[in-house]
């Protein structure tokens, strides 16, 4: 495998900067100076592999999205569509291996990013249609799909984002681990299986 090239790599600590940076502060105080001190680069860097800190913010959104991808697949225990269901849900909110919750706290300013910058809101919307259409058919690979599985899918969406918010905003509000569990019995009960809370997540 080829080594990334030192541009590449510039860039990347750029945009790793930034999550930092946006995790603590949030996106409006995240100013080129601060991005750059947390790089490890100084603010003429930045300006020179970036035209502005929204271009960072744009590939820094694209990259979360594929971070969560990326867990999905590690956390799948086997191949049967309820195994899949959950580890879509664990990737999203389960505690342990692959957990980011700087991440966490970035992807929440990003959505309010999302209604005041239409470039970041464009992204945002396309990402979570994707991710929509993406618990739809795992809803619909079960061997008893819900009736209305785009609303099912709606919800469980729903409830990460808001779990999401929770997180950045209050952590202390509830146990670790509350909102994979809480989400799989909820998932349960939108299937009709009952609400038995899940007390198992992967490590």
């Amino acid at each position: 495998m080829s080594r990334p090239s030192n541009t590449q790599a510039r860039r990347q600590q750029i945009i790793d900067g930034l999550l930092q940076v946006m995790a603590q502060r949030g996106y409006e105080r995240a100013t080129i100076a601060a991005i750059a001190e947390a790089a490890g680069l100084t603010p003429g860097l930045v300006h020179y592999h970036f035209p502005s800190k929204l271009a960072v913010l744009l590939e820094l959104v694209e990259q979360l999205a594929g971070r969560l991808n990326s867990r999905f697949e590690r956390l799948q225990r086997d191949d049967s569509p309820r195994a899949r269901l959950e580890a879509f849900i664990d990737s999203r909110l389960a505690s342990g291996e692959g957990a980011d919750p700087a991440a966490v706290a970035c992807w929440v300013a990003v959505g309010t990013e999302a209604l005041r910058q239409p470039e970041v809101g464009e992204i945002y919307r396309r990402l979570m249609l994707s991710q929509k259409e993406q618990v739809e058919r795992l809803l619909l690979a079960l061997p008893t799909p819900p009736a209305c599985p785009a609303e099912a899918a709606a919800a469980i969406l729903a409830t990460i984002e808001g779990c999401y918010q929770l997180a950045a905003a209050v952590p202390d509000l509830a146990p670790p681990g509350f909102a994979a569990r809480s989400l799989h019995a909820m998932t349960r009960g939108l299937l009709g299986e009952g609400s038995e809370v899940r007390r198992t997540e992967p490590s």
